[in-house]
């Protein structure tokens, strides 16, 4: 997992990406997350159910009994949200902000919600999942994008993957304004910009590595059943 990503547990945040969105599938964006089975389950989320995009970020979660290398403390969830509707197939600019300890807001092209950011700062455990007899750890969650759920024991698994298309995700260090959102949403970054420390634009066109280009490192691998196209949003930059 990329360390330099870490900050987004207690600190502010957002993420901005097209997504080809159809209001009939439900799936995951974007996830990372300790939880699985009978574990912590802290997470930040951005996830489709159905014709509703929800962000979410739970820094306590409901926990278990300790296993032999697993740690877990017993816990109340605390859970912040913030959702918005979608009507019709088409491609939409998203951006999940997080106001540290202020509020939560998503966006979508121009319309936007937002909420109190209830969550504080948190940590996330090693989380634990169950193969046979045996509680099998995992370590510290990796970012995932169009899936909540990564590798386990080598396979991968089919967990909620989202089912659309995704272009330009970008991750920042700071709380981008209204205007910054529509003007990356017009011209997408360069990847030299200050606060984007994570920018995956998805132009590889081949291989199995999808390559953070800030020059930050944040590189992806590719699983499951995805796939290059040039079916892309048209920029405007000028």
């Amino acid at each position: 997992y990329p360390p330099l990503l870490d900050f987004m547990t207690n600190s502010s945040f957002t993420i901005s990406s097209w997504f080809f969105i159809d209001p009939s599938n439900s799936g995951t964006l974007y996830r990372r997350g300790d939880g699985w089975s009978m574990s912590q389950n802290r997470f930040i989320n951005i996830n489709q159910d159905l014709n509703t995009i929800i962000f979410s970020i739970r820094s306590t979660g409901n926990s278990s009994a300790q296993f032999p290398g697993c740690n877990y403390v017993s816990e109340s969830q605390t859970t912040s949200l913030v959702s918005l509707e979608i009507n019709d197939p088409g491609w939409y600019y998203l951006s999940c902000i997080r106001n540290f300890n202020q509020e939560l807001i998503i966006q979508i092209d121009s319309i936007f919600e937002s909420s109190d950011d209830n969550s504080g700062p948190f940590d996330f455990i090693e989380s634990c999942s169950c193969c046979g007899d045996e509680w099998v750890s995992e370590g510290i969650p990796n970012h995932l994008i169009g899936a909540s759920r990564g590798e386990e024991n080598g396979n991968w698994l089919n967990n909620n993957h989202f089912v659309g298309m995704i272009n330009n995700l970008q991750i920042w260090n700071t709380v981008l304004t209204s205007d910054e959102i529509e003007n990356y949403k017009s011209c997408p970054p360069s990847g030299n910009e200050e606060g984007l420390v994570g920018y995956w634009n998805f132009n590889d066109n081949e291989g199995d590595t999808v390559y953070d280009i800030t020059g930050n490192g944040n590189h992806g691998t590719i699983n499951g059943q995805a796939s290059f196209s040039t079916d892309v949003p048209e920029n405007n930059c000028e």
